[in-house]
């Protein structure tokens, strides 16, 4: 008799691990649910379940590094939760269409979604190299907060690459350092994922057995992020990530083709 179900087990071992590796890599560089979701794809999870999934423990990864980010003394919370308020909204609607996307439809976006954020990947160098002095000004104020509205769209839909996004706005308007950038980054995902959370249970689109298992991993994993960008950066990590994008963004093509 089995006191146990292998399966399980196995979920369990696999969702730990790639939790601790994605959350630390979205608080590092962002891009973790660009794994995370084909992972659970691959587990035999529709694309709504998945999608809402993953919600679980980018919600717990996010407070996480809020906290850590807060422990160090890292500013930008202020800023974070104006830009947190308006990509709420935008959620909503990103959500909507997650719902009602079908899983073929799902993963083929979700895949040239990762083919995008590898390029961007390999450019997103070009945007440090900016005068690093911080601006400020109502004019780009205005700006930021109606780009936090579509960045809630998008996020709303998919987390996966929303990380980017925000680092490639905010370098781009503000000339924030990567340290700061990283900061509002997880308060934006933070309240964005509160809003999508909600509708994805709401909606019966979340396993949370499973999703709570991911989430322990995502913690320790984004903990130890938040850790690491203050005090090391996170070089090397960009290659690495950018290998596993295109690996996953591949078998998502090779799968759709597979099974049409």
């Amino acid at each position: 008799m089995d006191f146990f179900d292998i399966t399980l087990v196995q979920n369990t071992l696999i969702l730990l691990a790639v939790g601790l590796v994605t959350g630390f890599i979205n608080t590092v560089a962002g891009g973790g649910s660009l794994l995370t979701l084909p992972v659970l794809f691959f587990m035999g999870f529709p694309a709504a379940v998945a999608n809402g999934t993953n919600r679980v423990a980018i919600i717990f990864a996010s407070f996480s590094s809020m906290y850590a980010f807060r422990r160090q003394g890292i500013r930008g919370m202020r800023y974070g939760i104006w830009l947190g308020i308006p990509a709420m909204a935008g959620a909503v609607l990103g959500v909507l269409i997650a719902i009602r996307m079908n899983d073929a439809a799902f993963k083929t976006t979700l895949a040239i979604i990762m083919f995008v954020v590898a390029a961007f990947i390999i450019i997103e160098p070009l945007f440090k190299k900016q005068a690093s002095a911080e601006v400020h000004s109502p004019a780009r104020m205005a700006i930021a907060l109606f780009l936090s509205l579509l960045i809630g769209v998008y996020g709303g839909f998919v987390q996966a690459g929303l990380g980017f996004l925000i680092i490639a706005a905010l370098s781009i308007i503000n000339h924030m350092n990567l340290v700061k950038i990283n900061n509002v980054k997880v308060i934006i995902t933070f309240f964005i994922t509160v809003v999508a959370l909600a509708m994805f249970g709401f909606t019966g689109n979340i396993d949370w057995k499973y999703g709570l298992i991911l989430a322990v991993g995502q913690s320790a994993g984004g903990w130890a992020g938040s850790l690491w960008s203050v005090q090391k950066g996170e070089k090397w990590i960009r290659r690495v990530l950018l290998a596993m994008i295109l690996v996953m963004a591949l078998k998502l093509i090779g799968v759709d083709w597979l099974n049409p």
